[in-house]
């Protein structure tokens, strides 16, 4: 199955974005992209691009960064259509990364699994193209499962909610009592000072704002 935003096809990769993945997180990159696959002109513009910088959390983004209106999907796409140029050179020299903190819920099991083997002592982690490194901090989420739920004894800001429909990971799990030093790997790594990187993980957060599990 082809990863949604990858589709030949730039129409339904718009479609399908609005319909996976801006549906009931963000109403206006909904009505966003919907306008964007019915305007042939703006199609015609992102089909120049390169298939991953077409993506349309990339496109999204870049246009935000540039301060795009996001208060009206037809201003957007006019918006879009006569700013093409510029967009299209942040698009080009920016590449996407999935920060989904959704994916703890899944991990957590195995880390406790780790952090029991190791003694119940302090573990380090390290994650590899982490980007923000949302996925470093398990114990900072509170977790609920299907047959038992998880939560530390200070609340979270963010809860993660997961199935369980398998045996191999157990839904009952162990507090990490302590953790070393976290550390990621990342290509396209950020300065963390920097006003620049802020602004551009500010725009791409932009219209998710009804998401609690991605950014």
């Amino acid at each position: 199955m082809t990863m949604t935003g990858l589709e030949a096809d730039t129409a339904t990769a718009y479609r399908r974005f609005a319909t996976n993945e801006a549906r009931g997180n963000s109403p206006i990159y909904e009505a966003i992209c919907q306008r964007i696959a019915d305007d042939d002109a703006v199609l015609s513009l992102i089909a120049t691009l390169p298939a991953p910088k077409g993506q349309p959390n990339l496109v999204l983004g870049a246009a935000r960064y540039l301060d795009a209106p996001s208060d009206d999907a037809s201003s957007f796409a006019a918006w879009l259509h006569e700013h093409w140029d510029e967009v299209r050179a942040v698009a080009l020299s920016r590449a996407t990364q999935t920060n989904e903190v959704g994916r703890c819920a899944t991990l957590l099991p195995f880390i406790a699994d780790a952090a029991r083997a190791a003694g119940d002592g302090p573990i380090s982690l390290v994650e590899v193209g982490c980007s923000a490194g949302l996925a470093l901090y398990p114990d900072l989420y509170a977790y609920e499962y299907v047959a038992e739920s998880e939560a530390g004894e200070d609340p979270a800001a963010v809860a993660l909610t997961t199935r369980v429909s398998t045996h191999t990971a157990s839904a009952r799990t162990h507090p990490l009592v302590g953790r070393g030093l976290p550390g990621g790997a990342n290509p396209h790594a950020m300065t963390r000072c920097s006003s620049r990187e802020r602004r551009r993980v500010r725009s791409g957060l932009t219209g998710l704002t009804g998401s609690t599990g991605r950014c």
